[in-house]
């Protein structure tokens, strides 16, 4: 081996003994050798550990840089708002659609507060739940919120605030997300506003009125101070508006009788449309009943002037029930409908006028429904009955005919007027049934009595007609057939109307008084002047009379006094070729003055007073001198019941 030969040398050059003494010097300088060229392998290890580190490093910092950029981007072009917001409310970053959203850009919004854009009711509430984020309670925080945009308008946000740091760090940034959403809240509250008011008017509707009365109601329990009144207005024969000028017309009135509602209004109340032409108005609060009283005569006084309506000057009026709340109306439908209740004898008592609601008028109510009951009934109970009224001739003094009067003898209310369960009998339908019994009744109690009557004085029956009956088909029929059943002489019957028809049922009026005017019975008006005169269906229509209504007559004076209209309706009548009766003559100067102003006939308690078929044959005995007492009255064809 070389190094025994190496040692062999060395042992015979220097002794065996040295070497043993060198030995270890050698062998050190040999392990430290070594290890030198380890440390320089290792270090040439960590050298290149260190280059490979420094690669990984920089490929992180250029990944940690595009990640930045990436994010940065992501935040300045997100498609919702975000911002970084410093807890004490500063704007510390925001991006494009935040500016966007608000708009301002983003130099005018860093280092303001987000407080001076917020709307103030909305600031309670967010600041409540960022202290709820701030405290721990939440993780993050939702709600709907209104800014103010630079141009001034409204902008709906859906919010949202999260920590951009832990919670528990000593000033936590924030981080708000914002997302226009006022698109949606004008959606929402135009869908709101159609389902709470009425598409015509604008005004809110019955729905959002009941909902508002029940809270005003509400607050009266909890408060006794504060008090609650309900006004029902229904506007007075709106529908005649409808049926003369178009439907379009009327909805202009409605538009144009709500805007004069709101200023008759305090600022508080509230007017609703319930429908077709009836309103309500809502007043609440700490104010006086009298308050309530001069909003109405307001109304009165808006609707006294007329309406100018694409050329057509229309008038309206309105009846008006007032109610003041009380602690018997438990509910808002009760006070509704005694409002409803107070607007109806409003109605009765005239119209145009205001009527406050009291107890009785509720016992009323309840009256007319057991009336409305036992209407149906009344005939088949033998409960109505006729009476007539004698017509003279104001020239002769003889008369000329007689009107039939329809009473009602209720077995526990007693005698109820006509003009009371008329207009109940034609709201509820009954009046086509009543109508049809009240024509027979008095052609089968009189036909007799005519018949036996010379040519030179026989009378006329009149028989009042409803103009609701003009909506049954089978009129015409109706009468041909009672005409027909009774064995009347048709030349003597004459049907009174009113002049309402004209607007109720126009041409189909005109068709058929034309055909009852072909059966040889003649047409009048009756309460002429007193309704929505038309003078061009009384050329068009077979009118043969007009009778002056009792109010035009009662004001003429014993001087003569007072008969401007009177002489008014005559002349018309004459230039008409009609002749004229006068209802309501009560005093000998009332016949002398209408007389000597050419009226023609005339009736009233001056010359009798209406009275049973039996009377009136009593009656006409001492007037003719003839014996009336002994003919038969034949038998009356009763209509069983009220269908």
């Amino acid at each position: 081996m070389p190094q025994a030969g190496l040692l062999h040398l060395l042992a015979d050059s220097i002794g065996f003994g040295m070497i043993v003494a060198v030995f270890p010097v050698i062998f050190f300088i040999f392990m430290t050798y070594r290890m030198y060229l380890k440390n320089v392998e290792m270090s040439i290890r960590q050298a290149e550990q260190a280059e490979q580190y420094a690669r990984i490093l920089e490929d992180q910092s250029g990944a940690l840089r595009e990640s930045e950029e990436r994010f940065r981007s992501a935040f300045n072009h997100a498609p919702i708002g975000i911002a970084l917001v410093s807890a004490s409310g500063t704007w510390l970053k925001v991006n494009h659609a935040l500016c966007g959203i608000l708009g301002y850009s983003e130099e005018e919004l860093v280092g303001n507060d987000f407080q001076e854009l917020i709307f103030k009711d909305d600031l309670g509430d967010t600041l409540v739940k960022i202290q709820e984020l701030l405290s721990g309670k939440a993780a993050s925080c939702q709600m709907e919120q209104r800014y103010l945009h630079r141009s001034g308008r409204t902008v709906w946000a859906s919010w949202s605030v999260s920590a951009a740091s832990e919670v528990r760090s000593n000033i936590p940034n924030l981080i708000f997300q914002l997302q226009d959403i006022t698109d949606k809240k004008i959606a929402e509250e135009k869908l709101q506003h159609e389902a709470t008011h009425d598409g015509l008017t604008g005004l809110p509707n019955r729905k959002h009125f009941m909902a508002r009365l029940s809270e005003a109601l509400d607050s009266a329990r909890i408060n006794p101070n504060y008090r609650v009144s309900v006004l029902f207005i229904d506007l007075d024969r709106f529908k005649f508006v409808n049926d003369s000028l178009g439907h379009l017309v009327g909805d202009q009135l409605l538009m144009r009788i709500s805007e004069r509602l709101r200023e008759c209004l305090r600022p508080s109340d509230i007017v609703a449309r319930l429908g077709g032409d009836e309103f309500t108005i809502l007043v609440a609060g700490n104010y006086e009943s009298d308050e309530v009283i001069r909003i109405a005569e307001r109304i009165q006084e808006k609707f006294s002037i007329p309406f100018d309506l694409d050329g057509h000057e229309v008038f309206s009026s309105a009846s008006i029930g007032i109610l003041h709340a009380s602690p018997n109306h438990a509910s808002a439908e009760e006070m509704m409908r005694d409002a409803d209740t107070a607007m109806y004898q409003a109605k009765r008592s005239g119209k145009a006028r205001h009527e406050v609601f009291d107890e009785q008028m509720h016992l009323a109510a309840r009256e007319t429904l057991q009336i409305e009951t036992d209407l149906r009934r009344s005939i088949e109970n033998n409960e109505i009955y006729l009476t007539y009224q004698p017509i003279f001739s104001l020239e002769t003094g003889r008369m000329s005919g007689v009107e039939a009067l329809t009473r009602w003898r209720h077995p526990k209310l007693g005698e109820i007027s006509p003009d009371r369960f008329i207009a109940i009998a034609e709201e509820i339908g009954l009046i086509g049934s009543l109508g049809e019994y009240i024509l027979r009744q008095a052609c089968s109690e009189t036909v007799h009595l005519i018949n036996a009557m010379t040519p030179e004085t026989r009378f006329e029956l009149s028989v009042n007609l409803s103009c609701r009956q003009f909506g049954r088909p089978d009129l015409v029929s109706e009468i041909t057939r009672t005409l027909r059943d009774t064995r009347f002489p048709e030349g003597a019957l004459r049907l009174e109307i009113t002049e309402s028809i004209f607007f109720e049922y126009q041409e189909k009026a005109t068709e058929m008084l034309s055909e009852v005017s072909g059966l040889g019975i003649r047409i009048d008006i009756d309460d002429f002047g007193t309704g929505y005169s038309n003078l061009g269906y009384l050329i068009k229509l077979p009118i043969s009379r007009l009778k002056i209504d009792r109010s035009f007559v009662q004001p003429i004076d014993k001087d003569g006094n007072n008969t401007g209209i009177v002489r008014t309706v005559l002349s018309l009548a004459r230039n008409l070729g009609l002749t004229a009766v006068a209802e309501g003559i009560e005093h000998d100067h009332q016949a002398a003055a209408l007389k000597e102003m050419g009226c023609d006939s005339g009736q009233g308690y001056y010359f009798a007073r209406p009275m049973p078929i039996d009377e009136l044959k009593r009656y006409i005995a001492e007037l003719e001198g003839n014996d009336f007492l002994h003919i038969p009255m034949g038998e009356i064809p009763v209509v069983e019941t009220l269908q």
